[in-house]
Formats: structure tokens, sequence, C-alpha cells
């Protein structure tokens, strides 16, 4: 082989080298940048989690204290209770037994649930 072919074929292959150094920095500059994106993403939803569990917190915080209310209240006799909808559980029946209060009650059960739009 002469100086002249080898020569040519290193520049053709240093050329093949430059080409492909090229699009290894280009894969790494797309990957940064993808990584980049994600880790923007993950402290955004870092950022909703800890507002939820701000909000968890307080909801759970409110949960006991109604739960310690209740509590009290049974404990001193008066009985509240509360149906599924979270209301007391109280009014049983818009009917009267007196003969006149008969005439103006239908006698049915009532709800005392929340009412939905």
């Amino acid at each position: 082989m002469d100086i002249g072919r080898l020569t040519a074929t290193l520049a053709v292959q240093n050329r093949g080298f430059v080409e492909a150094n090229r699009a290894m920095q280009n894969l790494q500059k797309t990957t940064l940048q993808a990584v980049n994106i994600i880790n923007n993403r993950l402290d955004a939803l870092e950022g909703q989690v800890g507002a939820l569990t701000g909000k968890l917190t307080a909801m759970g915080q409110a949960s006991a204290s109604a739960n310690r209310m209740i509590g009290d209240s049974t404990a001193a006799g008066v009985g509240l209770r509360l149906n599924a909808g979270g209301r007391p559980n109280t009014c049983k029946s818009n009917g009267n037994r007196k003969k006149l209060a008969s005439l103006l009650t239908s006698g049915g059960r009532v709800s005392n649930v929340w009412e939905t739009a």
C-alpha cells in the first residue's frame, strides 16, 4: 500500500470519526434536555404533592376534632349520631299520631341528607 492511498483511507476514517463524534454530542445534548424537562416536571409534582399533603393534614385534623366533639357529646349523654350523608341522624318522620295533625302530614319518612343539584 502506498502512502497516498493510506493517507486517503485515514482521511475517510477521520471524517467518519468526526461525524460520529458530532452525532454523539447531539445525542448527549438531546438527552440532557430531556433530563431537564423531567426534573422540572418532578419538581412541579413534588410541589403539588406538598400542597395536597398540607390539605390532607388539615382535613385529618378537622376530622379528628369533629370526632372528639362527637365523642364528647355522646359521653355527655347527648347521643349525636350522623347519617351516611354526614348530617345529624335526628328526624325520622314528618308525621304525627294525633288525629288532627294526621290530616296535615303524610306520616312518611323524610330525608335529612344533603341535596345535590
